[in-house]
């Protein structure tokens, strides 16, 4: 569970990307684009206040109340969890997904992963006013533009262990 605070809009582009684009919009504080595979139906939910992009798929909620529910459309699943619960319904989620969920009265935005982290999410902020969120380092550099510049001490680990156990990539302002 990553949180990222959004203080007065200050994002006005958001986005939860793989491939290929549907616009969606997230209130008049935030703009998005969703980029998935999978129909916009299952992957965007919009309850006014509450809006979640998902990519993924639901096994299971293991959460009293909640066991049987229709998990046919995970991002409305999601968004009615949140809004009967809150955040603590985010430990009783069963599958493989990424998903970011936004509360405009709360101004901030929160990444949710499963368990085994078996959808990563990398992400930057090629400016003041923009993050970007995708499962594939190469998709989000292309939001970097002329900013693609290497981390020195993460290709060293990389070419060292064949991973890095932090945050970082290969590229400065790219992180997981």
């Amino acid at each position: 569970l990553r949180r990222l605070d959004i203080a007065n809009g200050a994002f006005s582009n958001l986005g939860l990307l793989a491939e290929p684009a549907e616009k969606a919009t997230l209130g008049a504080w935030l703009k998005a684009f969703v980029v998935t595979t999978l129909p916009l139906s299952q992957c965007y939910a919009n309850r006014g206040d509450v809006v979640v992009l998902f990519d993924g798929y639901l096994t299971d909620i293991t959460m009293a109340g909640f066991a049987g529910k229709d998990l046919s459309r995970p991002a409305e699943a999601i968004a009615d969890l949140y809004q009967e619960v809150g955040e603590s319904f985010v430990m009783n989620l069963r599958g493989s997904f990424s998903c970011l969920l936004c509360d405009s009265r709360k101004d901030w935005a929160v990444y949710i992963g499963d368990r085994r982290g078996s959808r990563p999410l990398f992400y930057c902020m090629p400016d003041r006013n923009s993050f970007v969120a995708a499962p594939e380092v190469a998709v989000v550099s292309k939001f970097l533009h002329d900013q693609l510049i290497l981390d020195k001490v993460a290709v060293a680990s990389f070419l060292m262990v064949g991973t890095s156990y932090s945050d970082k990539t290969i590229i400065q302002k790219i992180r997981k």
